[in-house]
């Protein structure tokens, strides 16, 4: 679930990963809050606020790729086309490149996890309510944490594996069996899960090595293994095969 606090705990794990960063950052003025909360016509959904607070007028050289996440760029959003989103729907990026899916801050059964989807189509959010989009991560802490990740270290790891389940067919809802089974393997081998991993999405994380699995509703269960060398890879690789039974995809 979506704390505030998280937001403080996201920017100190980013400050491991790259050093500074937390000096690096700089958040919104009061100004732009309010007006953002006026063209919702709503208050701003406390995680998010805290979010923009402290990197809503620079996020300190922290990449998410054409998605634009800064206060200027939600006003000019929602002041633009966009109006004014329906109830449980909070613009959280604005897409600067194609396929133009902008990023929601979305309630859905108790929860509100950031999800991906198409506004642009129509001249107003009316169409929302019933859209499911493709949820991207569950918290913003995720969605921070899992940047800086890709960024300081991933992108790094010269070799990957991919992994798919055999059994190929989109869940209603995710396996937490399955990715029960894969924590308890990550810790056989030594890695650590970190403190930001969801139902749906867990990070572990070892000297060199990353295991990323993800299962979200109607969508196949996932495992991407990144490593420094190819002997690492081949450490997991036999576990999570014979104990996932899962397909391998094509290795990097």
């Amino acid at each position: 679930m979506n704390a505030p606090d998280d937001i403080d705990r996201a920017i100190a794990y980013c400050d491991t990963l790259a050093p500074g960063f937390s000096a690096r950052i700089r958040g919104a003025s009061a100004q732009q809050l309010d007006a953002l909360a006026e063209l919702q016509g709503r208050p701003l959904d406390l995680p998010h606020r805290r979010f923009l607070e402290t990197m809503g007028g620079s996020t300190g050289g922290l990449d998410f790729k054409q998605l634009d996440t800064s206060a200027q760029g939600l006003l000019t959003g929602l002041g633009a086309t966009y109006g004014t989103p329906v109830a449980g729907f909070e613009l959280f990026a604005v897409a600067e490149d194609e396929p133009y899916r902008d990023l929601y801050l979305v309630a859905r059964d108790q929860e509100r996890a950031l999800e991906s989807m198409n506004s642009r189509i129509g001249t107003t959010h009316a169409s929302l309510a019933g859209d499911s989009g493709s949820r991207v991560a569950a918290t913003i802490a995720e969605f921070v944490c899992h940047a800086m990740l890709r960024q300081a270290v991933t992108d790094h790891l010269p070799h990957r594996q991919g992994y798919l389940l055999q059994r190929q067919h989109a869940a209603s809802a995710p396996e937490p069996t399955v990715l029960d089974a894969l924590d308890r393997i990550a810790a056989k081998l030594g890695l650590a899960q970190l403190w930001f991993s969801s139902p749906t999405t867990r990070f572990h994380v070892a000297d060199g090595t990353v295991i990323i699995a993800r299962q979200t509703a109607r969508q196949p269960f996932t495992v991407t293994v990144m490593a420094k060398d190819r002997e690492a890879i081949a450490d997991t690789d036999e576990a999570l095969v014979r104990a996932l039974d899962l397909k391998r995809l094509r290795s990097r």
